[in-house]
């Protein structure tokens, strides 16, 4: 795949980053299925500020590939998550925990928005796009570019190829 110098990777995001605006960024605790009852006691004292959402991961989150991380999950729009998680992070804004459990195959979460994206009107420097993001145009732009690439090159060689295509026999059993 082609990599893209900054410059040109600055030039991908003003054109497409916009299309990444509302994305969001979440941490979740995860609570096994058979303990809704402590979940739910942890939801509370969260909601009163008995207990800080990032000490709640440490000491009860069951995900191990985003509790050492205070529960980042990263942001929706570059990762697939569960229906019933995507459908809780729609109507949460930045800071917010959700109001109640989210029930999914996995257990029971409690989610907290971390961060919004919201592309800029004109995006003058790198630092203004998270990097996860960047990272997913510089993905998508280098995929694209190979394509293109590959599609002028067969062009090329069509153009140049020295073949000729005769017509099919009209008395043959089969077409090709």
């Amino acid at each position: 795949a082609v990599q893209l110098d900054d410059a040109a990777l600055l030039a991908k995001a003003q054109e497409s980053a916009a299309s990444y605006t509302g994305a969001k960024r979440s941490s979740h605790i995860l609570f096994n299925e058979e303990d809704q009852e402590t979940a739910q006691d942890v939801l509370k004292r969260i909601q009163t500020g008995e207990l800080a959402f990032e000490d709640a991961v440490a000491e009860y989150s069951q995900d191990e590939g985003s509790k050492e991380n205070g529960g980042d999950v990263g942001w929706d729009r570059l990762s697939s998550f569960v229906t019933e998680y995507t459908d809780a992070l729609a109507n949460l804004n930045k800071g917010e925990v959700t109001a109640e459990l989210v029930k999914s195959k996995y257990g029971y979460h409690i989610i907290m928005v971390t961060d919004v994206f919201e592309a800029p009107e004109t995006i003058e420097s790198l630092d203004q796009v998270p990097s996860e993001i960047l990272e997913e145009i510089r993905t998508t732009a280098s995929e694209t570019d190979s394509e293109t690439a590959m599609d002028d090159w067969l062009l090329e060689k069509k153009q140049t190829s020295d073949v000729t295509i005769n017509p099919m026999p009209e008395n043959v059993p089969y077409d090709v």
